[in-house]
């Protein structure tokens, strides 16, 4: 390779690895919404739908696999742990099939089956999801869940996460690696245990979540792009100059 071309290679080299080493980023909030709430992040009527959060998987009863298979919806009994509202708004939230078929809360706000109607370790999977920009360099999603009755398992896109300790009667989590440009989906497996000695067997969930990411700074974008053009500036200047002078 001519002296010229290795000079130019190493100053767009440099030009690269400069801006690279000094790009800033732009922190922004990630749109992810905590169970029970509105797009506005307001708690949503009791019983009322939730359309961020659905039941991906739930119990084979009565004959019928994934029995419900749909949005989540808002509902709460006096002895689940409170709807928070501090530092945001989330609300319980339950499988509709689970409470509706079988009859509604009484004034008190317990929850009383019309039959005995038990479920032996069965399996709920609440999911999720959340879009990243596709130029993300990094992003964090962190919040605290409670379920009844086990949570065993939560995942970010199919990969499952670690929670922390347990605080106030919430699992603590923190997110911070496994994410997507795009569409990512974040999951929680709730176990809803057999309550033999009781006539009712309410099941639900509560997530209070948020998250940020960072995008690299938009100068640094348009610096990395001059600088590219002006180092084909400089090839095609050497290369023109090279002809003119018959040396190809």
């Amino acid at each position: 390779m001519p002296t010229w071309q290795r000079g130019v290679g190493r100053w767009v080299a440099a030009v690269v690895i400069m801006l690279a080493a000094a790009a800033p980023a732009v922190a922004g909030p990630i749109t992810i919404y905590s169970t029970g709430v509105n797009d506005s992040y307001n708690p949503i009527s009791n019983g009322a739908s939730d359309t961020h959060w659905t039941v991906v998987a739930s119990p084979t009863i009565s004959g019928t696999a994934n029995y419900y298979n749909g949005s989540a919806k808002a509902y709460r009994i006096n002895q689940w742990i409170a709807n928070q509202t501090s530092p945001i708004n989330s609300q319980w939230v339950s499988v509709p099939n689970g409470l509706e078929a079988l009859a509604p809360f009484s004034p008190s706000g317990q929850y009383v089956s019309a039959a005995v109607y038990e479920f032996a370790a069965q399996n709920y999977t609440y999911e999720t999801t959340f879009s990243l920009p596709f130029d993300f360099i990094s992003a964090q999603v962190a919040g605290k869940w409670v379920c009844d009755n086990v949570g065993p398992a939560m995942y970010l896109n199919g990969t499952l996460k670690p929670f922390g300790s347990v605080v106030d009667g919430f699992q603590l989590f923190s997110i911070s690696d496994g994410f997507q440009a795009g569409t990512n989906t974040l999951s929680f497996v709730v176990q809803n245990l057999q309550q033999s000695s009781e006539n009712y067997n309410p099941t639900g969930l509560q997530v209070q979540v948020a998250g940020t990411y960072a995008v690299p700074e938009p100068s640094t974008t348009v610096l990395a792009v001059i600088g590219i053009g002006l180092a084909g500036v400089a090839y095609r200047g050497r290369r023109r100059k090279r002809l003119a002078t018959g040396r190809g």
